[in-house]
């Protein structure tokens, strides 16, 4: 078979054809591999959101005096969600974000929800939010503050150890 076009030529060999350039439109984007600092970067990203519906369900339920395992697990479990749907499949470095940033989160929910009940009885937010330690002192209340972080990471502490079993 002879495969010639118009001008006599083999289109297959020809050394004049132009060059194929790709189709903008034809772009496969599902098959780019991102950084692995940018994998990271939004991961840690997924993990803060992932983080806000169990620190926001630790404040409310810390303002009327409820310690409840859930939120804790709520946390762990947001934070390996959320970093896995913007981060890709968790790494060493992965799980290490996550495991500070669920030390932090759980912190900041007790933290959080001790200075709302304390906003309740001294409605200025500078002494609530900054000046809860001094007031605890006073009131001789570290101890069920300390009490109550100690019991969020052990729960956080069981929701990322069942989210890692359920992984592996």
């Amino acid at each position: 078979m002879d495969y010639q076009n118009d001008n006599g030529r083999d289109p297959y060999n020809d050394p004049y054809r132009a060059q194929e350039t790709p189709d903008p439109y034809d772009m496969d984007l599902g098959t780019q591999t991102p950084s692995a600092g940018g994998t990271l970067v939004k991961g840690i990203i997924g993990a803060v959101l992932g983080s806000l519906p169990g620190i926001i369900l630790w404040i409310v339920l810390g303002y009327f005096n409820i310690i409840s395992g859930w939120a804790g697990m709520l946390i762990a479990f947001g934070i390996m969600i959320g970093y896995t749907k913007l981060g890709g499949e968790l790494t060493t470095a992965g799980g290490i974000v996550c495991f500070f940033w669920a030390l932090v989160s759980i912190y900041l929910g007790v933290h959080l929800s001790y200075s709302a009940q304390l906003y309740m009885w001294q409605p200025d937010p500078q002494i609530a939010v900054f000046g809860l330690y001094g007031w605890l002192i006073k009131r001789d209340l570290l101890g069920s503050f300390l009490g109550t972080l100690g019991l969020g990471y052990l729960f956080g502490l069981g929701g990322i150890i069942g989210m890692l079993r359920k992984r592996s």
